[in-house]
């Protein structure tokens, strides 16, 4: 088993048992279809730098060799399994940064960000006081406009979080 986005990880320790007492054994990657494995010493392990994705592959197979002092070889196939880790949102995106001078609670724009988790649910908060988020839409609150003549350009952050409590925030200015 190894978590998904654990770059280096160490899979697990091999170990072969020979009938020949005290005799040792090397190992060596015999199939690696994916290419992301590798082993060093008696450990199988992810490649340094190199992870692996739940959501595009849940599953490896690695087929191991053992070659004792005396030349002889076993082979085993071992199944890799990956777990999910939650992950953060992505990038936030606004469709617009512009919103129709003295219009009371007006639309700004239509928020999206994308979660890698399956099904997980992204809620929005944004920075500014003067703004709200309902469903997916930025917009200034009720009572709430901006003239063009006065208004000076409006920083905000707005903030995703997943359902396991993880953000993203992005920047824009209106």
């Amino acid at each position: 088993i190894v978590a998904e986005n654990a770059a280096g990880a160490t899979i697990g320790t091999l170990s072969a048992i020979d009938p020949d007492f005290g005799d040792s054994a090397s190992y060596a990657i015999a199939d690696d279809a994916s290419g992301l494995f590798e082993i060093v010493g008696d450990e199988l392990r992810l490649k340094s730098g190199v992870s692996v994705d739940y959501e595009t592959q849940r599953e490896f197979d690695v087929t191991v060799q053992a070659t004792d002092s005396a030349g002889k070889v076993f082979e085993k196939t071992i199944t890799i399994n990956a777990t999910d880790v939650n992950e953060a949102p992505g990038a936030i995106s606004l469709s617009s940064t512009s919103v129709v001078e003295n219009s009371d609670g007006g639309v700004v724009g239509t928020i999206a960000a994308s979660d890698p988790d399956a099904g997980d649910i992204v809620t929005y908060v944004v920075s500014d006081d003067r703004f709200e988020i309902v469903g997916d839409q930025l917009k200034l609150k009720s009572g709430i406009s901006l003239d063009y003549e006065t208004a000076e350009p409006i920083d905000v952050t707005i903030t995703a979080t997943d359902a396991g409590g993880l953000t993203s925030e992005q920047a824009f200015t209106l």
